[in-house]
């Protein structure tokens, strides 16, 4: 699904950013974006000051734990197509003005 976004706006000049968390840095992951041709940029691990997509992850984190009681004690027991309901709600519910 990126890499059909990627490619769809190739001209467009987008860059995936990534910081050096574990999960994106194994040789797996630098290796699939390579043969899907998405541009990176790497960034210092936990730079969070740099990366403001962390601070609309936490805004989401936030919001989900206050309107889904499951998903603060039940976590692992969401089905994957509520939770994915509950991770869109939360999406819409990020205002524009704080992004």
């Amino acid at each position: 699904m990126i890499d059909q976004y990627f490619h769809e706006h190739a001209l467009d000049g987008y860059i995936l950013w990534q910081d050096n968390a574990k999960p994106h840095a194994v040789f797996e992951t630098r290796l699939a974006l390579l043969r899907l041709r998405i541009p990176t940029f790497k960034a210092p691990a936990w730079s969070l000051d740099l990366n403001l997509t962390e601070h609309v992850w936490t805004w989401m984190k936030n919001w989900i734990q206050e309107h889904y009681w499951e998903a603060r004690y039940l976590v692992g027991r969401i089905p994957l197509q509520q939770l994915r309901q509950i991770i869109l709600a939360a999406w819409n519910a990020v205002l524009d003005t704080y992004i």
